[in-house]
């Protein structure tokens, strides 16, 4: 069978190829954790554009070659220690854990350890991560049901924002903490509804 791709179709396919080289180093940590140059070349190319905290971050967990995902830091009763691994700049930091809420992104650490786990830290925090996600979801909704209404407006895009917005501002002028699962879910909110709206401004006019 012989599949004819118009411009279209074609740019569409680049664009969620573009999306998967981003969001594939954040979900294969354990495929690369254990390369220290591998590692520090991904999340070196990650420091720019994210904080990179580890209290705002999932981990991947090790424990007896058994992997699975979490909260970096979710239980600082057990006092959890701090790693730094990979990163290149003068932000590294390794010991016992400390939340400082006035220095976000004041240490650059990879891993945890407590509770007989290991944690390794996505390259990028739990809403960044989220809004990659929520990015390629994104299209491939637009290529699913997207065709079917015109550009998305505006006040429409905006009001998918809101979430975001609100959680982010809270974060920062406020006494609040919020949760690694609502950054994860206004990111992905987010992240979709730019995509969607982008996609409908290029094909649906």
């Amino acid at each position: 069978m012989k599949f004819n791709l118009g411009t279209k179709e074609k740019l569409i396919i680049a664009i969620a190829l573009v999306n998967l080289i981003i969001l594939l180093p954040l979900v294969a940590v354990p495929l690369y954790y254990n390369n220290s140059l591998a590692a520090a070349i991904v999340y070196n190319v990650y420091g720019p554009t994210c904080h990179q905290y580890i209290e705002r971050s999932l981990c991947f967990f090790n424990s007896n070659n058994s992997w699975s995902l979490g909260e970096c830091i979710e239980n600082t009763s057990a006092h959890p220690i701090v790693k730094t691994l990979y990163t290149m700049s003068k932000l590294n930091y390794s010991g016992p854990f400390f939340y400082d809420k006035a220095n976000i992104g004041a240490d650059r650490s990879e891993a945890v350890y407590y509770d007989g786990k290991t944690g390794y830290k996505m390259p990028a925090c739990s809403r960044d991560f989220g809004i990659y996600l929520g990015a390629f979801i994104g299209i491939i909704l637009f290529v699913i049901i997207g065709k079917r209404f015109g550009v998305v407006s505006l006040p429409v895009y905006l009001v998918f924002l809101v979430p975001l917005v609100i959680d982010g501002f809270a974060q920062l002028l406020l006494n609040y903490e919020s949760t690694n699962l609502i950054r994860v879910m206004t990111g992905l909110i987010a992240g979709s509804a730019s995509t969607i709206a982008l996609l409908s401004l290029m094909f649906n006019k």
